[in-house]
């Protein structure tokens, strides 16, 4: 008999419990977010909610003083803009560098290539000091403009 296919679902068998043990938090979250105080802070656990109850989600979400919405509206937003951003720029950059092939093209890929090298803690103080000049703390730009160009991106 062929032992390849006991490996596979032996394989198969290890990956879908980690996935399980991994995913454990994320569904105790939701959970807990459905649930009443009560059944939450119970001493018997329990894996599903007695009553599906959304007035914990609605708490937190309505709260002005948590700032959970506006929170989540900002991320969507900066998330969503720097992705178009940096994949425009980077189709484009990358384009370049694939298509240039003069002295000018291999000094911009060795330095594109060498900032691949440096850490981003390295990064972090000089960003926010320039962040900081431009007036840009606390704004959309300030969250977006820094990160739009990368190297990473261009050579993915």
């Amino acid at each position: 008999m062929n032992r390849r296919p006991r490996a596979h679902v032996g394989a198969y068998l290890a990956a879908s419990l980690l996935a399980v043990v991994f995913l454990l938090p994320f569904y105790v979250i939701a959970r807990n977010a459905f649930s009443t105080q009560q059944a939450v802070v119970a001493p018997v656990w329990r894996w599903w909610p007695d009553a599906l109850n959304g007035a914990t989600v609605t708490a937190v979400l309505g709260d002005p003083s948590l700032g959970i919405l506006p929170a989540l509206i900002t991320s969507l937003v900066v998330s969503t803009v720097q992705t178009a951003a940096t994949l425009v720029i980077s189709l484009m950059a990358g384009y370049a560098l694939a298509r240039w092939s003069t002295a000018a093209s291999r000094i911009i890929l060795g330095m594109t290539v060498f900032t691949l090298m440096v850490p981003a803690m390295v990064t972090f103080i000089p960003t926010f000091v320039m962040v900081s000049s431009l007036g840009w703390i606390s704004t959309y730009r300030g969250l977006i403009v820094p990160v739009v160009f990368s190297a990473f991106a261009t050579f993915l």
